[in-house]
């Protein structure tokens, strides 16, 4: 490995985390402009763990990254990659590799990832490691298109519509559960004729975020109406994302294209099962 070496993430200083994280991901579709309060926001809601969190570097210097997040005997890598002058030069196998050696010994179960489908070179790498694909992704943007007529909105606690939320344990989902529990998300649902008809759970910044979607009812035209409510209302931004959708949960995504949204990209859930 000559010149190559790693050391862990943790060891690093926040600003040489921010900055080589920034860098690395500066060229990505969702170009990364962390400063240090968006940063530990970003922290607390994965969590990263210290333990496995590894920088590869070269000369001494940090090249690249891999961030991993674990549950349980569960780990995903929540981030990865290498500056850009560092690329295709074999780093990113050897980084890959070292982080699947320090898992599979610490006795982990699995390892799940997100890659962009446009991304040849990184699910590639991924595929040759042993990875295998469990389902896509879709992410949309845009405008709730507005209506006449609004609903009733109410914000609820998850520990009170908690047996409500269908996540199950072998999907993308449950890498979520963790933040999706977070307080600092909320949840909101739409009630007609005072039945909870369905939920989002969301983040509101500059944009709105939504992060999950249940239709309780079975109808999605109860989740249209949520959306026109949304648009509606005052104390929603105009612009939306709805990050990360299952190829298969059609009717949400149906719904929002129907509303106003658009398809932006698709990425790839994958799962290596190291034991």
């Amino acid at each position: 490995m000559g010149k190559l070496g790693f050391i862990p993430f943790s060891r690093l200083a926040e600003n040489t985390k921010i900055d080589l994280y920034n860098k690395v991901y500066e060229d990505y579709y969702f170009t990364a402009k962390h400063n240090f309060h968006s940063y530990e926001k970003y922290e607390k809601t994965l969590p990263i763990s210290n333990k496995f969190s590894q920088v590869i570097t070269y000369k001494n210097t940090p090249i690249g990254l891999a961030i991993i997040s674990t549950r349980g005997k569960r780990s995903w890598i929540s981030a990865f990659g290498l500056l850009k002058e560092h690329r295709q030069m074999g780093y990113g196998k050897i980084l890959l590799d070292n982080v699947i050696k320090r898992l599979k010994l610490a006795g982990m179960s699995d390892i799940g990832l997100e890659v962009l489908a446009s991304n040849k070179i990184a699910y590639n790498l991924y595929k040759q490691a042993g990875f295998s694909m469990i389902s896509e992704l879709t992410t949309l943007k845009g405008e709730f298109n507005r209506a006449p007529r609004e609903y009733s909105l109410t914000s609820y606690d998850y520990n009170d519509i908690s047996h409500l939320i269908s996540i199950q344990s072998d999907t993308v989902w449950s890498r979520r559960l963790d933040s999706l529990r977070d307080s600092k998300y909320r949840w909101i649902g739409i009630n007609i004729e005072k039945r909870l008809k369905c939920l989002i759970c969301c983040e509101i910044d500059s944009v709105l975020y939504i992060k999950r979607v249940e239709i309780l009812s079975g109808d999605r035209n109860d989740l249209r109406k949520l959306y026109i409510s949304i648009a509606n209302n005052k104390c929603f931004p105009e612009d939306v994302f709805m990050v990360n959708y299952l190829a298969e949960e059609e009717e949400i995504i149906k719904t929002a294209t129907d509303c106003g949204l658009e398809k932006i990209l698709t990425q790839y859930y994958l799962k290596l099962i190291l034991r």
